[in-house]
């Protein structure tokens, strides 16, 4: 006869694969998880293969699986990625749950979130965030003035604490000031002798 477990006793955690179960955090319980899945689709902690390798690539369902990713929801064909976090990124993504809550209205505030971390120039590739920043060289000789673009890594917890509060100025005080381009003196060197030739 199986045994009847105790009415107080915890459900089990869940996964599409139960594989990874091993990989989740041991103070993530079962309801902790569960909030995470039920809200893969509003967290920004969350990933989709397509964030990191093109579509179609050899294995583009089992990347995030090999990167040590854990499986929240399964692909649909045609209607949806899989959805996947990273074990670290799951106190994170409580965090945001706690302050931003769930539902439609959370997917809404995330998207519009990440639309104004675009126009501010920061995007996510793979599992770096980064910042489209600009330096401007000034040549004396000529005397020209020279913008140049380039992308600067950043940390992950003022874009968090950004998608959960929205606060653009809190962004930009962690942030601080845009650093100077790292090869800045190289390149003005290399700009002043090809405007000498």
């Amino acid at each position: 006869m199986p045994a009847v477990p105790p009415a107080d006793a915890k459900p089990a955690p869940h996964l599409p694969n139960p594989r990874h179960l091993a990989r989740v955090p041991l103070h993530v319980g079962p309801d902790a998880l569960a909030r995470i899945r039920q809200n893969a689709f509003a967290l920004p902690q969350v990933v989709k293969p397509a964030d990191f390798i093109e579509e179609g690539t050899a294995g583009f369902e089992t990347h995030l699986d090999k990167l040590g990713y854990v499986l929240l929801q399964k692909s649909v064909s045609g209607a949806r990625p899989s959805r996947w976090i990273h074990p670290d990124l799951m106190d994170a993504a409580l965090a945001h749950v706690d302050a931003a809550g769930g539902g439609a209205d959370a997917r809404a505030s995330m998207l519009q979130r990440a639309a104004t971390l675009e126009g501010l120039g920061i995007t996510r590739r793979a599992a770096q965030w980064n910042w489209l920043v600009t330096d401007t060289l000034n040549l004396a000789d000529p005397a020209w003035t020279l913008p140049v673009a380039y992308r600067l890594d950043i940390a992950a917890e003022p874009v968090w604490a950004f998608f959960r509060t929205g606060d653009v100025p809190a962004l930009q005080s962690a942030l601080g000031p845009a650093p100077l381009h790292p090869q800045r003196a190289e390149l003005v060197a290399q700009l002043t002798r090809l405007a000498a030739r």
